[in-house]
């Protein structure tokens, strides 16, 4: 363990704590969890959407995959008020929350027009080579999903596969630690250990695998996508990365895009 600052030290063993107490008690990605209130949850779909569409993303008429759409499918309900043709969710676990009506009936409400139920398709899938996708999409977007798939470069490749000719790839990556004691304080805590130190505390689903921007670029192209691009979202402080990068693992600290804490990756097929 190397270590510059009695904070660091202090920082690298809440790091270790919590993320042992996580493993233990963490059922959060193979459990149904409940829904937050209609309306946080109908802003936050539209901010989603808002930033797909921002970064290229143009629903109308377009037959769109998501990844890990979490508790509910209101980000799809959104994309298909703005005009997608279709929409389909994969997962490799059902997170969604037992009751979603009130939900779609609220955002059908706000644009005026009913959403036929079965339009929002769902289905579990197989990891990470996705066998049971076998259609074309034109649009293959995810939320905060990719961090927490291990083997990236199948993932990639199977979507690849899927790939409509000029579809795009639009996705939001969260690069902090996922543990909410540290997120602001220390964001890239979970960066100071070495992997075979993580693999021994971080032991749930959805683990973070800890990939940096520049390497979803890598294997996004080594999978055949073109044109692909990072996009900084939540950029960290000149102040923080100085203090924090010596106490990384040393696979880390050479890297020139630790300030990137969430972006988005944007590609096309």
């Amino acid at each position: 363990m190397r270590v510059q600052s009695p904070r660091n030290a202090t920082l690298h063993l809440a790091g270790v704590g919590l993320s042992l107490r996580t493993s233990r008690n963490n059922p959060e990605y193979t459990n149904p969890r409940e829904l937050v209130d209609v309306d946080t949850t109908i802003e936050l779909a539209h901010s989603i959407v808002g930033r797909y569409e921002r970064l290229g993303v143009d629903p109308k008429g377009k037959r769109v995959l998501e990844l890990g759409p979490g508790r509910d499918l209101s980000t799809g309900a959104v994309l298909l008020h703005h005009g997608a043709a279709s929409y389909r969710a994969i997962d490799l676990f059902d997170n969604r929350t037992d009751d979603s009506r009130p939900l779609y009936a609220a955002l059908d409400a706000q644009y005026g027009r009913t959403l036929d139920p079965d339009a929002l398709a769902f289905s579990l899938v197989t990891f990470p080579d996705l066998p049971e996708v076998t259609e074309q999409y034109d649009v293959i977007v995810s939320h905060a999903t990719l961090e927490h798939i291990p083997e990236l470069p199948r993932v990639f490749a199977a979507l690849r596969r899927v790939a409509a000719p000029g579809a795009i790839f639009v996705h939001h990556v969260d690069g902090m630690t996922h543990t909410r004691l540290l997120r602001e304080r220390d964001p890239l805590n979970f960066l100071r250990y070495s992997d075979a130190v993580w693999e021994r505390i971080a032991r749930y689903p959805g683990v973070p695998n800890r990939l940096r921007g520049g390497e979803y670029v890598d294997i996004a192209r080594e999978a055949g996508w073109r044109d692909v691009a990072v996009h900084g979202e939540y950029v960290a402080s000149r102040a923080y990365l100085e203090r924090v990068t010596p106490s990384l693992a040393p696979r880390f600290r050479g890297r020139d895009d630790l300030d990137l804490l969430t972006f988005n990756l944007v590609a096309h097929a």
